[in-house]
């Protein structure tokens, strides 16, 4: 009996953390986390969901990333989850695990040099996921 009054006032303090977490403060750090993974300047013109329980997670809706010479839009997607790590929400800090996007519209544009607007973002993607970076990801993967 004592391991399911254990379990119950687990469940119990997980679904009451859930309540009282900030999600906007939530939101800023995982926009920040994809800002500096990527050098993408990201813009939500859609609503923003998190949960705490059962799994935890961030869904930001009708999201772009601008790129931050031109600012054209290189990627548009429905949805945007990122997964949070468990153990840091329950310290206050937002870690994303790994990212999915959902019904992705990527743009593509070459320059007479040969490069192409993703070249920045893929060299900022490169350096960024380096092990022992000055600014390491907490993320490791982006699912389309």
């Amino acid at each position: 009996m004592p391991v399911a009054g254990i379990l119950v006032a687990l469940l119990l303090g997980l679904f009451i953390m859930s309540l009282v977490i900030d999600q906007n403060a939530a939101r800023q750090s995982v926009e920040a986390q994809i800002r500096a993974a990527t050098g993408l300047e990201l813009v939500v013109h859609g609503k923003t969901e998190m949960s705490v329980f059962p799994s935890s997670y961030m869904t930001l809706h009708q999201v772009s990333l601008k790129g931050e010479g031109d600012g054209a839009t290189a990627l548009t997607v429905d949805a945007l989850t990122a997964n949070l790590s468990l153990l840091p929400i329950l310290m206050r800090r937002f870690e994303v695990a790994n990212l999915s996007l959902l019904n992705p519209h990527i743009t593509v544009t070459r320059k007479a040099d040969g490069q192409s607007n993703w070249t920045p973002i893929v060299d900022a993607l490169a350096r960024n996921m380096k092990p022992n970076t000055a600014t390491p990801v907490s993320f490791s993967e982006i699912r389309i």
